[in-house]
């Protein structure tokens, strides 16, 4: 019977190496960093970068926003304060792409790693990125930035479901077998 467990926790640990871990890997850490550059405050609560050029040799790209923020003491017993952003990036000016992205604090100074973008064709033009909050924020945002990273791969699907199942398969056969 113990042998049985053991095969079970072994399962759970492939299933998050192949599951949760690999997805994460692939979506904020595969390809290299290619820029850094900090966000600036605009006043009305958005930031935004200086323009920044992306060319052929860059693609895939993935805009990934780092940050660390700050909450005033919650009472006991809050739910961790979720504020909403709007990413907007410009291409020569013009409006390119928009995504809505949550932060979630889950202590009183979170540290934030979120992908916005993955740019699979680019084309040599000038880029800007505007963060702007879909609502009122409550969280504080410190030395917001973006990465630019350059040849990121987009997790496969397959080997990612298949950790999934690997991990739940042996979580439900370790706590219900």
């Amino acid at each position: 019977m113990r042998k049985i467990k053991y095969i079970y926790l072994i399962l759970m640990l492939v299933g998050a190496l192949l599951g949760p871990t690999y997805w994460f890997y692939e979506k904020l850490y595969s390809g290299e960093v290619a820029l850094t550059m900090a966000l600036t405050a605009t006043g009305d609560g958005s930031y935004t970068t200086q323009p920044f050029k992306l060319d052929a040799s860059m693609q895939p790209a993935g805009l990934i926003f780092l940050g660390q923020g700050h909450i005033p003491p919650t009472q006991e017993g809050s739910p961790p304060p979720t504020d909403i952003y709007l990413a907007t990036l410009y291409k020569d000016g013009a409006k390119s792409q928009s995504i809505p992205f949550p932060l979630t604090a889950g202590d009183a100074d979170p540290v934030f790693k979120e992908r916005l973008l993955w740019l699979k064709k680019l084309q040599g033009a000038d880029y800007r990125l505007e963060i702007r909050p879909a609502r009122p924020a409550s969280i504080t945002l410190e030395r917001p930035r973006i990465e630019i990273r350059a040849g990121v791969q987009e997790p496969d699907n397959l080997i990612a479901t298949a950790g999934f199942m690997l991990l739940i398969f042996g979580f439900l056969m370790l706590f219900l077998g």
